[in-house]
């Protein structure tokens, strides 16, 4: 990713048997130090197997070059 630009990232599950349209609430984290922005609602596009995820440019400008984490979190209405 180029810092200052405005990029989407495809999380795509490698379990195909998880359906993400299911979850009431999907989260994705980004980390690098002590930089963390967690994304959710209308930043994120949920599919079956998939989620796009938008950062704005300000976000972008945080991070330094160098490698940082990404996590998906959800939740399914039963509590799981």
């Amino acid at each position: 990713m180029i810092r200052g630009t405005t990029p989407t990232f495809t999380l795509t599950l490698a379990d195909d048997t998880v359906d993400l349209t299911q979850a009431v609430n999907v989260y994705a984290t980004f980390k690098q130090g002590a930089v963390v922005i967690t994304k959710s609602g209308e930043d994120l596009e949920v599919s079956e197997h998939s989620v796009d995820v938008y950062l704005d440019q300000s976000e972008t400008l945080k991070f330094a070059p160098g490698n940082l984490q990404i996590q998906l979190n959800w939740t399914y209405a039963q509590g799981k």
